[in-house]
């Protein structure tokens, strides 16, 4: 599993695109399980196919990611649809999509 932190990765060319926000994750109120050594999570990308503002006003992938969160062997993090000036930036970058929380 590789981890991506958008601002280390990305730095200033998050200015480039529209809405870098929505690429960046640290929502309120929303739930990291961190990552160990010998992590025995089992690691669930719950994808929306649509824009973030679009897909975080859709009250089922909330409802789906908290409740595989409540378990202690799950760790759930969302991920949706790139729009397609960030979708050239992680091809520049040679970055694979990735989750919202870590």
């Amino acid at each position: 599993m590789i981890l991506v932190n958008a601002l280390e990765k990305f730095g200033s060319k998050l200015n480039t695109v529209q809405s870098p926000s929505r690429y960046l994750g640290g929502e309120y109120g929303s739930l990291i399980k961190p990552h160990a050594k010998n992590d025995s999570l089992f690691n669930v990308a719950v994808a929306f196919p649509d824009l973030y503002e679009i897909g975080m006003s859709n009250m089922a992938i909330k409802i789906i990611c908290n409740g595989l969160n409540k378990s202690e062997n799950i760790r759930a993090e969302l991920v949706f649809a790139p729009d397609t000036d960030f979708e050239q930036l992680l091809k520049e970058t040679d970055t694979p999509l990735y989750t919202l929380g870590t």
